[in-house]
């Protein structure tokens, strides 16, 4: 069976290089110019390998992340980045990518990247072939990894804004919803790292737009301090979370999704209490869905 390849890219003629050489070997090549054409493919095939580039007008690297694991853990996905972008490769490993590929690419930098996946491919092959469930149990030895925190003091009003502002004219482009921010009167300063706590963020809202779509609706982000704590609300006017699901939730593993595997809820409540928070949840079928974070503030 032919290996199935995903490549999302705005730019056609790169887009276009990539495809042929992917076909020369034998690969099957399906393709997007966006987020959410991507989003639309992945519901309909497994793929096993993904090439998206970074900064698509719609969806970030880490919201594309999500949308690929929560269809399948075992893609392995490559982030096409400028070769100008210092920081890109960092990011990609990260949060999960298996290498970067440069733009603009050549068929030599591709085969690169593609050596890079072949390796993948033939592990993960020869260990699903030995230990079915090794894929799973790898991903939960890194569950019990302490994570690598670069903690720092941040304000959550700047942190929350600069979210929305990046998100909220796409999200209402190209899927209908509206995202907006109640912000505190105050600054809000806890000691974090800011990578962390904005990808949760990027999580949260992304769980919300697929529990809004294809409908139009809302989300909005409420900002407020109690009891020496800085208190996030992500508040959704999506579909709802079924009672005998929510208990569920932030359980590795736990997915509603075909072929899911529980990753995203499960990451945010291992980094969320990693700053010492917590993460609840409250929803309503048919009304609506608000994840609530609690960290504590920083200490004058």
């Amino acid at each position: 069976m032919a290996i199935q390849v995903l490549v999302v890219d705005d730019n056609s003629p790169m887009r276009s290089t990539l495809v042929e050489v992917l076909k020369s070997h034998q690969m099957e090549v399906a393709t997007a110019e966006t987020g959410k054409k991507a989003d639309e493919l992945l519901g309909k095939t497994v793929f096993d390998l993904v090439f998206v580039k970074k900064g698509l007008p719609d969806v970030s690297h880490v919201e594309f992340m999500d949308l690929v694991k929560d269809v399948s853990s075992n893609t392995a996905v490559i982030m096409m980045i400028d070769a100008y972008d210092v920081s890109g490769a960092d990011e990609a490993y990260q949060w999960g990518f298996l290498t970067v590929l440069l733009n603009p690419f050549t068929p030599a930098s591709i085969e690169t990247a593609l050596e890079k996946f072949q390796a993948h491919w033939n592990a993960f092959q020869k260990m699903n072939h030995q230990v079915p469930s090794e894929m799973l149990k790898l991903l939960a030895m890194n569950f019990a990894q302490p994570l690598r925190l670069k903690k720092e003091k941040v304000d959550l009003n700047i942190l929350v804004n600069e979210l929305v502002e990046e998100s909220q004219l796409d999200a209402l482009k190209f899927y209908n919803i509206t995202i907006s921010a109640e912000l505190f009167e105050t600054p809000v300063w806890i000691h974090a790292d800011p990578g962390s706590i904005k990808g949760c963020l990027q999580r949260l809202l992304a769980n919300s737009i697929h529990a809004i779509r294809p409908h139009e609706g809302k989300v909005t982000f409420s900002l407020k301090t109690h009891h020496h704590q800085a208190v996030i609300q992500v508040i959704d006017t999506g579909e709802g979370i079924p009672e005998e699901n929510m208990k569920k939730l932030f359980t590795l593993y736990f997915t509603t999704k075909p072929n899911g595997h529980g990753f995203g809820l499960a990451e945010v409540k291992r980094e969320i209490e990693a700053h010492q928070g917590t993460v609840d949840v409250t929803s309503k079928v048919g009304q609506g869905t608000m994840f609530t974070l609690k960290i504590p503030l920083l200490d004058n």
